[in-house]
Parts: C-alpha cells; sequence; structure tokens
C-alpha cells in the first residue's frame, strides 16, 4: 500500500512538472495574480540622479522578485489543492499521513523549481 502511495503521489506531481496539470494559460490565471503583475511598481531612485543603471537594476530585481512571489503562490495553492483532492481518494485513515507526505513532497518541489525562494532565484539567475 505504501508503495502505491508514492507512485500515485509522483505520478501527480510529475504532470505538475510538465504542465500537464494547470497549462500556462493566461486566460486561466486568477485575477488577483493579473493584478499583481501588471501594476505599476513606484520606485524612488536609491543613489541620486546620475546612476541610472543601478537604478534599472534594482527595478529588475524587484519585478522579478514579485514576479516569482506570485509564481510561487500559484504553484503552492495548485499542488495544495491538487493534494486534497488525491487525498480525499484515500481511506480515512490514510488521509493524514498522505497529507503530510504531500506537504513534505510540496516543499521539495518548490525548493527544486524556485531555489532560495524568490530572492534566491532572481540571484542565481544574475538578476539581482
Amino acid at each position: 500500500m505504501r508503495t502505491l502511495f508514492h507512485v500515485v503521489l509522483l505520478l501527480v506531481f510529475s504532470g505538475i512538472l510538465r504542465g500537464e496539470v494547470f497549462p500556462q494559460n493566461p486566460q486561466t490565471q486568477d485575477e488577483a495574480e493579473r493584478r499583481m503583475l501588471f501594476k505599476g511598481f513606484s520606485v524612488e531612485p536609491r543613489h541620486g540622479k546620475g546612476n541610472q543603471t543601478e537604478d534599472a537594476r534594482f527595478v529588475k530585481c524587484l519585478i522579478c522578485k514579485r514576479i516569482l512571489k506570485s509564481a510561487i503562490k500559484r504553484v503552492e495553492r495548485k499542488l495544495g489543492k491538487l493534494r486534497h483532492k488525491v487525498c480525499l481518494s484515500f481511506l480515512p485513515k490514510f488521509r493524514p499521513t498522505c497529507n503530510s507526505k504531500g506537504n513534505m513532497l510540496q516543499g521539495f518541489l518548490i525548493k527544486a523549481i524556485f531555489p532560495g525562494r524568490e530572492g534566491g532565484t532572481c540571484w542565481r539567475m544574475g538578476i539581482c
């Protein structure tokens, strides 16, 4: 039973990583995420008037962190909904085990997809 449980979780989450569970389609994004991504960023210059390169880099870093934060929240929300749906199909005595293993696997997936959360991922990509 335990092996079957791990196989089911592996199949479900591998579908997520391939993008089959929730496609990257702009029409499927939530309205709140669209507002967060498209609203303007008001940033004060940090280095005075003469250093526009540093200010542009700061703005790029801020935008990268904001976009990654919304993407991480979206992935976490979708994984949580999927985990809830999968765990409801188990017998009641196995549901707590399913939820705890699903939470643990969700954490590993988020760390694998976004190393260092939003700040570390932007830094590794060379934006910050």
